[in-house]
Parts: structure tokens; sequence; C-alpha cells
């Protein structure tokens, strides 16, 4: 499951399927819960007070990124794809492969650079040290930084589209 942020107790992570209601998981070491991004209530789990306050304050700064977000993943058409293998090439790209037969190099440069908890996958050697985990539900590096096999696939789309219209 992507992560969307990691705060000083917790972390903010958000599938792309199964948002009704809209909601992202709150994740300690120990514990875990869902909070409903539109009341920012509890909906499953729990998480200790202070985990909790923090999460909380972070969703408020952030609620409409969060709404837009939500909405965004609603509306896209999510591929119902898992990955059987990954090899990291030059630093920001990976050849994935997907369990319906599709292998592509993946830019994920773009990704690396907005987020600063993945600059530090501009190491070669940490980039280079990535696998697959939940049985190809995603990648991840040895840090932590991961990525879910769907994101890859729509940003895999994306760049295709792009190259497309570049050569047309």
């Amino acid at each position: 499951m992507p992560i969307i942020v990691r705060l000083q107790h917790c972390v903010i992570r958000m599938y792309f399927k199964g948002h009704n209601p809209p909601h992202f998981h709150i994740d300690t070491p120990e514990q875990g819960a869902l909070m409903a991004i539109r009341t920012l209530e509890v909906i499953d789990g729990s998480v200790d007070a202070r985990a909790l306050r923090e999460a909380k304050d972070w969703a408020k700064a952030n609620n409409d990124r969060l709404l837009r977000r939500m909405e965004g993943v609603q509306s896209m058409k999510i591929p119902n794809v898992r990955l059987r293998g990954v090899e990291p090439l030059a630093t920001g790209t990976l050849r994935l492969t997907w369990d319906d037969g599709v292998t592509r190099d993946v830019d994920v440069t773009g990704w690396m650079q907005r987020n600063p908890l993945l600059k530090m996958l501009n190491d070669p050697d940490v980039f280079r040290d990535v696998s697959l985990v939940n049985n190809g539900g995603g990648v991840e590096w040895a840090n932590g930084a991961d990525f879910c096999a769907q994101a890859l696939r729509l940003l895999s789309d994306e760049q295709i589209e792009a190259k497309t219209r570049l050569t047309a």
C-alpha cells in the first residue's frame, strides 16, 4: 500500500481500491486504524493518542488534497494487476513485468524528486535494492520506500501515452 506521508509517530497510507467511505490508514509499529477523510473519525482499529492526534492534525491541514486524491482515484479505471518481476535499470528506472504479461521500463524519477522521503533512492546502491512485496502487490526498497503495482501500471500507461503523443 503506498505511503502518503511518514510522520514522527505514524505512517499514513492509502489504497487505490475499496474506499467507501473514503479513508486512509494510520499505521504505527504496534497498531493500525482507518480514518474517514471527510469526518476525520476513526472508523476501524486503534492507534495511541499521540499518533492519532498527529494523523488528525496532518489530515486537517491536507484535507483538500486527500479529497482530491480520493476523487481522482474513484474516477480512474484502476488496473487489477500484480507484479511478477522487477529489475532496477539506471537509477530511477524499473523494468516491471505484470501478471498480464506486460513488461515495461518505468521511469519513477518524477516521484523520487517530488517526495522528500524518496530522494534517498537517487543513490544507485539504494535504488538497486528493490524487491517485490505482498505477492506482487508492489515493490519496496530496504529503506521502506514503496510503490503499489496499480500506481506503477498507471504511471507506465501515462508514459506510453506521452511518448505516443510526441511521435504522432
